[in-house]
Formats: C-alpha cells, structure tokens, sequence
C-alpha cells in the first residue's frame, strides 16, 4: 500500500509539474510564487519556468507533444538555471547567481559544464552563443535544445534514437528510459 500511496504521488507530481496543467492555471501572476510537491520537496512554479518555452519550441520544430518537457525534466526539472559541474547539479534562483557560479567553475579549469532548462554543454555548444548569459537565457537555450533534438530525429530517423543522443552520457539506454517513463505519464 505504501509503493502505491508513492506511485500515485509520482503521477500527481507529474501532473502537476506537466505543461497541461501550468497552461490552465491563469490565476498565478507574475508576483506570485506558487509550490508543488517533488518528492520531499516543494518546487516553485513561478514565472520563470520553461513550461511555455518548450511547449511553443515543440510545436515550432515538430516535437511530439511533451517530448521536449520530458527530457528538459530529466536533465534539470525543468529549471531555468541549474548547472551541472564535477558531477553535482545545483540549482540557483537567478540567471546572474548560475553565471557567477559558471565563470568560477571556468577559472577553475572545470571543462564539462551543463546549463539551464535543457542541460546543454557549454564545451560543445556554447560557441553557438555570443554570451554565457545567452546559453542560460530560457527560451534560447530550450529553443537550441528543440533544433538540436530535431536535427538528432532527422539523422536517426525516430524519436527514441534522438533523445538517446541528446545526451552526452555514455549510459544512453538508461537515459533514454527515464525520458520515456515521464514521456508516458504525460500522455495519459
């Protein structure tokens, strides 16, 4: 009965965090800062968010509908500035608290460096971008995400292939099985 009770919170989590749901809750305002429920935590569903982004980035380069969203959940939860660096991700709460940390960590030396909403590395695309700012900004960095993931569909030919190669992990199977477990709960 336990597993259950967690299960159904899963999918209520996922429900919640989904891009359905944020679209139909209007009476949140830019001010305002509303909470749901990850796991142990409570994570903010403000104006910041990716949802929008990806849904309008789907929709422009073909993506099946929450497919996107899926592996920006996988890679950040979705959070417009969180950084993975020597093997920790962290999560800052302004675009200039994420750029502070990735210049330290590039002064440090530290090469492999994965940015914003959609986790794109900064070693391989960030050249793509004028600025660091650029690669953090959200809806530049879902909509290189979106053209990146369907330039993967066109070389592979389908979606699974794609998302494995996303991204930069050796361990793609096991990626692409977390992308696909939140991509049908989605659906339902």
């Amino acid at each position: 009965m336990h597993y259950k009770y967690r299960y159904t919170s899963f999918l209520l989590t996922v429900y919640l965090l989904s891009p359905q749901h944020i679209e139909k809750t209007p009476e949140v305002t830019a001010n305002q800062v509303c909470y749901v429920n990850v796991g142990k935590k409570k994570e903010p569903i403000s104006k910041t968010n990716c949802f929008k982004i990806i849904r309008d980035a789907e929709i422009k380069h073909g993506i099946p509908r929450d497919l996107l969203y899926s592996i920006a959940y996988v890679e950040s939860r979705a959070r417009p500035w969180a950084v993975y660096a020597n093997g920790k991700g962290k999560y800052f709460t302004s675009l200039n608290k994420a750029h502070k940390f990735i210049q330290d960590k590039q002064e440090e030396g530290t090469e492999n460096l994965f940015v914003g909403c959609m986790q794109l590395c900064v070693k391989s695309h960030g050249r793509k971008f004028q600025k660091i700012q650029d690669i953090l900004d959200p809806e530049k960095n879902i909509y290189f995400a979106a053209k990146l993931l369907k330039q993967l569909y066109k070389k592979f030919g389908n979606w699974e292939d794609a998302v494995k190669y996303y991204n930069a992990s050796t361990k793609k199977e096991s990626y692409l099985r977390k992308v696909m477990q939140i991509w049908e709960r989605t659906q339902t």
